[in-house]
């Protein structure tokens, strides 16, 4: 049924979903998305990333919770048909709340400046630049830090 709706909500006339059908299933409460976690569910995760790590910058392979991972990547995904008008998931209320815990919606333009920032903070704390492979306040920062490095030796 969510495939068939998926190609009836498009246009597609191969779809055997109706309006009527779709009034028929609503009614009884069919949910249309059935992702392991609704969509809040996961925010609220995201969110509590936010509060442990002080970004939303979720790493790719994050083992802690790589169903988290890959749905911070979906929303960036997703964000770009959401961006031309396209159909998606991604709803004006949920953009609203992603952008309010500072959600990067394209992490290869993450300003450099802010990074640096939050350096300066290391560097002010810490008295050094050395900041940890694995440093748990910051991943990104690490990686960062050691992303500056190998630029600077090529």
């Amino acid at each position: 049924q969510r495939q068939s709706f998926k190609k009836f909500s498009k246009g597609d006339s191969s779809s055997s979903m109706t309006g009527s059908r779709i009034e028929l299933l609503v009614k009884i409460g069919f949910e249309w998305d059935c992702s392991p976690l609704p969509w809040e569910g996961l925010y609220d995760k995201l969110v509590s990333f936010v509060r442990e790590n002080g970004h939303a910058s979720v790493p790719c392979k994050f083992a802690q919770n790589q169903g988290l991972a890959n749905w911070v990547d979906h929303q960036r995904r997703i964000h770009k048909h959401y961006q031309r008008g396209d159909p998606c998931s991604l709803t004006e209320n949920r953009v609203y709340l992603l952008n309010k815990i500072d959600f990067q919606w394209d992490i290869s333009s993450r300003p450099w400046k802010k990074v640096y920032d939050k350096l300066v903070i290391f560097f002010n704390e810490n008295g050094h630049t050395q900041v940890p492979f694995k440093f748990s306040q910051n991943q990104y920062l690490s990686h960062w830090v050691r992303n500056q490095r190998s630029q600077y030796k090529q």
